[in-house]
C-alpha cells in the first residue's frame, strides 16, 4: 500500500507505521484513518469543511431571522435559531482550531 505525508507528499512506504516525515518533520500515523484520508485529499478540501460549516451557520441565521419576522412567536424562533447556529458555528470553529493546531504542531 502506498502512503504519503499529508503535508509535503513524501512517500512513506517502507517507514515505520508511526513517526516523523523525513522530508518535512510532520508526525504521521499510517494506521490512522484520519491521516490516511488526509493524505489523499486535495489541499482545498481541508478548508472546504469548515467553510461549509460556517456558510451553514450564516444560512441558519438568515433564515431564522426571516422566519422570526413573520412568526407569531418571534422569540422562540430566534432562540431556536441561535441554538442551531451556535452549535454549527462552534463545530466550524472547533474544526478550524484543530486544523490550525495540527499545522503548528507540524512546524
Amino acid at each position: 500500500m502506498h502512503h504519503t505525508c499529508h503535508d509535503c507528499g513524501y512517500d512513506l512506504t517502507g517507514l515505520p507505521p508511526q513517526g516523523e516525515c523525513p522530508e518535512c518533520g510532520t508526525r504521521y500515523d499510517i494506521h490512522s484513518i484520519y491521516r490516511a484520508t488526509q493524505a489523499h485529499e486535495p489541499a482545498f478540501v481541508k478548508h472546504v469543511k469548515w467553510v461549509a460549516l460556517t456558510a451553514f451557520t450564516v444560512m441558519v441565521l438568515v433564515c431564522g431571522g426571516a422566519l422570526s419576522i413573520q412568526s407569531d412567536r418571534p422569540l422562540g424562533v430566534v432562540a431556536l435559531t441561535l441554538i442551531i447556529a451556535g452549535v454549527s458555528g462552534f463545530g466550524a470553529f472547533t474544526y478550524w482550531w484543530v486544523m490550525r493546531q495540527e499545522r503548528q504542531g507540524a512546524d
